[in-house]
This record gives structure tokens, C-alpha cells and sequence, in this order.
């Protein structure tokens, strides 16, 4: 079984929140993260448009970033959610999600939110204007993605991550990993526009 593309909610995709989610990103990037002292990129669907277009893709649903611990951040979260909580300016709140993923959700409340589908979900609600802060945990020359959610465990190795490279969407440089390719085909498997997602391998497939 396949389908075209599993995006969360056909009305939240970037065709709608494009400029709110840039404005997010780049207030992350400019005011948040520097002061977090953990490496971090762009990712997910943000990374995909930035290497194929330099856009985002009309129908991806938040802005997407990784940040990568070298141990287990299980002891750090609650500092690293209070840090964000305290340099946010209004009306941007955070959260911690352990549910499917361990990961901080940074979002603007005022645009309203969705209850997500999907039964590994628990009937969770997300923000139409999110940025997503996935955590990943180094084990020996892999980091591994702290997501639960899909039928496979990402793992991508270190030396497509680091040392940090940039990249640009929507006109705006970002941090990203050193091995953009190799990063992205972990996550989705095959990179070509014309393909299918295949939800009992997690992985996009070219069409036949």
C-alpha cells in the first residue's frame, strides 16, 4: 500500500504558513539557538526544499530542525525548555513531546492548532505555525532520530552531520548538515519529485 504524501493536514502546508514559519525559523536562528551551545540544522521537508529549489515544499507542515546531543538529553531537557521559554518573545510558546518523539515544539498559538491523525498520535493537537526541535542521540558513528512515530528508526552517520554546512531557503541561510544528500535519503530514501510514499517501510519510492 502506498499513498502520494503523508502530510499531516491539507491546510496547513507551507502554501498557507510559509512566511509565519520562515519568520519562526529565522528568530530561532538569530535570538534561540546560538544560546543553546548544541549543534543543530535544518531538516525533514525544509532541508528537501532547500536542496531541491531553494523553496519549501507547498505541502510540508512545519519548519523543521534538528539538534544533536552526544549522550542522552534526557537530563537537559527541562534546561533547554526553560532557556527557550525565557528568550521567546510573545506570542511564541514551547513544549516538550515524549509521546511518539523527544522533541521541544516551538509555535505561535494565535493561528490556531489540528488534532493530528494517526493512531501513534493519541489524538495530540499541533500548531499550524510550529517549528520542530528533533532530538537526536549519538551511539558510537551514528546519530539516531528520538522519533517513534514511524515504522523505522532513523539513524544517520556522524560524518554526514558534522562539521556543519549552510544552505538556503526561501532566501534566508541556515545551518545544515555537511552531507545534505546522505542526510535526507535517511530520512525519505529516494530524493526524486516523482515518487510515492510507502507507510509500511517509511521510506518514498519512485513511482513505476
Amino acid at each position: 500500500m502506498s499513498v502520494e504524501n503523508n502530510f499531516k493536514n491539507v491546510k496547513s502546508g507551507m502554501d498557507v504558513w510559509g512566511k509565519e514559519r520562515l519568520e519562526l525559523g529565522m528568530l530561532l536562528r538569530d535570538k534561540i539557538l546560538n544560546h543553546l551551545n548544541i549543534p543543530w540544522v535544518i531538516e525533514n521537508g525544509v532541508l528537501l526544499g532547500a536542496y531541491r529549489a531553494g523553496k519549501f515544499i507547498a505541502h510540508d507542515d512545519d519548519f523543521d530542525i534538528g539538534l544533536f546531543f552526544e549522550s542522552n538529553p534526557a537530563a537537559l531537557v527541562s534546561d533547554i525548555l526553560n532557556k527557550i521559554k525565557q528568550l521567546l518573545p510573545e506570542p511564541y510558546e514551547a513544549r516538550y513531546i515524549s509521546t511518539y518523539c523527544k522533541k521541544i515544539e516551538v509555535y505561535d498559538p494565535t493561528h490556531g492548532n489540528y488534532i493530528l491523525a494517526g493512531p501513534q498520535y493519541n489524538g495530540a493537537n499541533y500548531h499550524h505555525v510550529t517549528a520542530d526541535l528533533q532530538f537526536y542521540q549519538r551511539f558510537d558513528n551514528i546519530y539516531r532520530a528520538l522519533y517513534f512515530g514511524g515504522p523505522n528508526i532513523v539513524e544517520i552517520p556522524a560524518e554526514a552531520v558534522l562539521p556543519l554546512s549552510s544552505i538556503v531557503i526561501e532566501e534566508q541561510e541556515f545551518p545544515a548538515p555537511c552531507d545534505v544528500v546522505t542526510y535526507l535519503k535517511c530520512w525519505y530514501g529516494s530524493l526524486s519529485p516523482n515518487v510515492k510514499y510507502n507507510p509500511d517501510t517509511g521510506f518514498y519510492e519512485e513511482k513505476a
